[in-house]
């Protein structure tokens, strides 16, 4: 009987990091608009050394 509860709750906390894994994982994807590479218009400029 134990053993049983035991089993159900390691469960349910592996559930619930999961579900909160994804949840944030949803929750950054918008960040990824602001985030993003500059066009190909802007061109970057390389120092080179003296």
């Amino acid at each position: 009987m134990y053993r049983n509860m035991v089993q159900q709750a390691t469960l349910a906390s592996y559930l619930d990091d999961f579900r909160l894994l994804a949840y944030l994982s949803l929750l950054c994807i918008p960040f990824l608009i602001f985030f993003r590479n500059p066009g190909k218009s802007r061109k970057r400029e390389v120092a080179l050394p003296h």
